[in-house]
């Protein structure tokens, strides 16, 4: 009889929160609350627990969750859903999704699940993710904390990270993972900066840059040709049928937020390493300013541009290709720079005009991966080129 009535009173409560809609709200699906917090002031009770869905938006904490049984969960992902401040009374949270956090998040009571969830610890250091025992933690991006996961001292373990990645940390001594009981780690990456990182756990792995799209803008896509592209469980497959990539967010070969640098140029007879940027915006109808520069170039060098609509690390030249075949080669240049002896005051600087762009039938929303090329005369051949990092960017309307 006692077993019963518990049961009869263990509920689930569904509530809906939108920045967007009209406020307050009630929680409803009709009319969510506008304020998250709102919807952690819902008391269920002891034997009930309650579900939280949250809309794209920005939420502002600190929350306090009243150590109440929750479920909480984004509907469209961590690229669009955020919230800033500590999650506090966090015990009873026992699965987290879809979230952009830029503030510290910790939980007690196992067992939680925390996937699809971007940790930025920019500009607060501390610990991103502080946990018990029995963890379930997947997918997940870290960065600036001086430790991104910490179990604690007494935990029994039992718990699973995998497929996460640690960027740099708030100092040179940041480390990856502080763990003390049995969790097991399996598939993540991390950046060479990092210390105290599982090196001898299965599938994972130390890079010198992860491959964040701009971390300075808060953007934790994978940028092209990270290393943690493909490189998640085996077992697991990402919505393209290809292997799971390490990370928040599957690597998406048609986002391009903004013009972004990758891969890595090759250093010339000089010690250089050239490097490529931009300025304006390129678009086919706005403002037609967009011009690509490098720099750090031998002097007096004919060269140009090359670029394609798909990147790859190929080796060429001594160095790295990384567009993707067929290629294109734009207008000839030369680098100029100090009219006597040899240096690297050179440089390659291409407007990608509106009219070069309607001449070669580049379309609204091509993404368009570019790289500097140019002659290098002290190295011999086949390897006498100089070749700078690569930028990519989308073609606006």
């Amino acid at each position: 009889m006692l077993v019963s009535l518990l049961l009869a009173v263990v509920v689930d409560t569904t509530l809906y929160v939108d920045a967007t809609a009209v406020p307050p709200g009630n929680g409803s699906a009709a009319q969510p609350f506008t304020a998250l917090q709102s919807a952690f002031d819902v008391l269920v009770g002891p034997f009930a627990s309650k579900t939280i869905w949250v809309a794209p938006g920005n939420y502002a904490g600190p929350f306090d969750l009243h150590q109440e049984t929750t479920s909480l969960k984004s509907t469209a992902g961590p690229a669009t859903t955020r919230l800033d401040g500590s999650l506090g009374n966090a015990d009873l949270l026992y699965d987290f999704e879809g979230f952009y956090l830029h503030g510290t998040f910790a939980t007690f009571v196992s067992p939680v699940i925390v996937r699809r969830c971007v940790f930025d610890g920019t500009g607060i250091g501390g610990t991103g993710f502080f946990f018990d025992s029995a963890a379930q933690v997947s997918n997940c991006s870290f960065f600036g904390w001086d430790t991104a996961i910490q179990e604690f001292v007494l935990s029994s373990g039992g718990g699973t990270i995998e497929n996460v990645v640690v960027g740099p940390g708030a100092s040179p001594s940041s480390q990856g993972f502080a763990l003390q009981g049995a969790t097991t780690v399996r598939y993540c990456c991390a950046s060479s900066s990092i210390t105290g990182f599982p090196f001898g756990a299965i599938g994972c792995f130390v890079v010198g840059d992860v491959g964040f799209w701009s971390p300075s803008a808060g953007d934790f896509h994978l940028a092209p040709l990270s290393p943690c592209i493909e490189k998640g469980d085996p077992a697991q497959l990402d919505l393209d049928g290809s292997r799971i990539d390490i990370g928040a967010f599957a690597y998406d070969p048609t986002y391009a937020a903004t013009p972004t640098i990758y891969c890595t140029p090759k250093t010339n007879s000089k010690g250089c390493a050239p490097s490529v940027s931009s300025t304006g915006t390129a678009s086919l109808s706005g403002p037609d300013d967009f011009v690509l520069t490098t720099t750090s170039l031998l002097n007096k060098k004919n060269g140009s541009y090359i670029w394609s609509y798909a990147p790859k690390a190929t080796p060429f030249a001594g160095g790295t290709l990384c567009i993707k075949l067929p290629l294109v080669r734009g207008t000839q240049l030369n680098t100029g720079g100090n009219p006597t002896g040899l240096d690297c005051s050179g440089s390659l600087v291409w407007p990608f005009t509106q009219s070069y762009m309607a001449q070669k039938h580049v379309v609204a929303g091509s993404i368009v991966y570019a790289q500097a090329w140019a002659r290098d005369n002290g190295f011999a051949a086949p390897n006498n080129s100089q070749l700078s990092n690569a930028i990519v960017f989308q073609v606006a309307p």
